[in-house]
């Protein structure tokens, strides 16, 4: 239901755009995916054109926008004809690409992202309009997974954000560190440093007017460039640049979480934050060959509590190990430290781990993976799994799990503390 909705928000969005537009069009030939020619009838079609910050594959974000971005065309017809790219990334480059689009012809052009204003514009809405619709402003419940994770982390450690909400809760977001960002200006890995060096590889040089303009001319499939999310992991373990990624502007994104998080100067709000068992690495040691040595004098130690040889038998042993201490330098960690400092300050804190696999899975997969929780969380196993595999017990674990984040959004701080001293102790286990 929350995905369709989404959905037809934007679709009802669109229409609205181009209602005015349309209304005098006739048949054409049928809409478009990737762009072409205009329509063949007495009218033209009207060109519509989505920007998406990330790849249409991402199974999150873009893909909704995307799903959008078909169903306009099945409830407009012959009227439109859509064009979109993707992995677009936000920076000085982006605006060539909406004003290329724009001289192209596109009447309309959507694009999926403007930072962190994007989030902070939606809460200033809610907290104005949501008593309009039964809600409290003043009970205002923050949740986010992977990207959005971090978006709840950085809003948590945000000055721009204010008291527009409450409570937060940060799934596979990491925690000490972002998970991608990096500052707008400066050498490298600066935004400005990785813009001038795409400008340079088109051949252009200066940052006056005529670069600008040179700038303008490039194709949007040029900016657009390659990347998807199976690069992501590939890129960062390289060292390579990750375009898309938040910049550490001063005013909204004002640094790494952790700092914050230890030295008090973060929102005090109850927190959930927790990772899934398989979960995604980002942030590697800094010798990959040695991934050990990073443990300095605890290296010995630290191969036992991974239970890996002092010697690779094989690159899968080395690999294993590698991604094992990237997953926890990326999000275990980071989220134990976050909930700990959150206790700290006397907040309510809940730390968790997802490790549950569906029964259909096993046992060939037995660790759960990054955004496999999804599903459990919402109760929407059938977004994922085939409806006659699902078993009592995978229902059973999304209502579970559904209930903690339901339960968590309605109580207050003061019946989360009754709960936490009613119910844990220091060290307790709870399945």
């Amino acid at each position: 239901m929350v995905v369709r909705r989404r959905r037809a928000g934007i679709v009802l969005a669109a229409a609205a755009a181009l209602v005015a537009a349309c209304s005098s069009n006739t048949a054409g030939s049928g809409g478009g995916t990737t762009g072409g020619t205009s329509g063949t009838g007495t009218g033209e079609k009207v060109k519509v054109a989505f920007v998406y910050v990330g790849p249409v594959g991402d199974a999150g974000w873009t893909k909704k926008h995307d799903d959008g971005r078909k169903e306009l065309e099945a409830a407009m017809g012959d009227k439109v004809q859509t064009t979109f790219l993707e992995s677009v990334p936000e920076g000085a480059e982006s605006e060539a690409t909406f004003e290329r689009l724009a001289r192209e012809g596109n009447k309309v052009i959507f694009a999926t992202s403007f930072g962190y204003m994007d989030q902070i514009a939606a809460l200033e809405w809610v907290h104005t309009n949501i008593a309009a619709f039964g809600g409290d402003p003043e009970r205002v419940t923050i949740i986010g997974q992977s990207a959005g994770g971090e978006s709840v982390l950085h809003l948590m450690c945000s000055p721009a954000v204010g008291n527009l909400f409450h409570q937060a809760m940060a799934m596979s977001g990491g925690g000490r560190h972002a998970l991608l960002d990096r500052p707008m200006t400066g050498d490298e890995p600066s935004s400005a440093f990785y813009d001038a060096k795409f400008a340079k590889k088109q051949g252009i040089t200066g940052n006056d007017a005529a670069a600008l303009e040179q700038l303008r001319q490039i194709d949007p499939e040029t900016v657009a460039g390659k990347d998807n999310v199976g690069l992501l992991g590939a890129k960062k373990m390289l060292g390579r640049s990750v375009d898309g990624v938040p910049m550490i502007d001063g005013d909204i994104v004002v640094g790494a979480p952790g700092d914050h998080f230890l030295s008090g100067d973060f929102k005090q709000v109850p927190l959930i934050i927790g990772t899934t068992a398989f979960d995604l690495p980002v942030h590697f040691p800094p010798s990959k060959l040695r991934p050990f040595a990073w443990f300095g004098d605890d290296e010995e130690a630290a191969r036992e509590a991974y239970e890996s040889p002092n010697r690779f038998h094989g690159p899968i042993d080395f690999m294993k190990a590698l991604i094992n201490i990237s997953s926890d330098m990326t999000m275990h960690e980071d989220a134990r430290f976050v909930s700990h400092q959150v206790a700290q300050h006397g907040l309510p804190a809940w730390l968790y781990r997802f490790t549950y696999t569906a029964e259909s899975k096993r046992p060939g997969s037995t660790e759960q993976g990054h955004s496999g929780d999804l599903p459990f969380l919402f109760e929407t196993l059938e977004s994922m799994y085939d409806e006659d595999a699902i078993t009592d017990n995978d229902r059973a674990m999304a209502k579970t799990y559904h209930s903690y984040a339901v339960n968590f959004v309605k109580l207050t701080k003061e019946q989360q503390l009754d709960v936490i001293s009613r119910t844990f102790h220091q060290g307790a286990v709870v399945d």
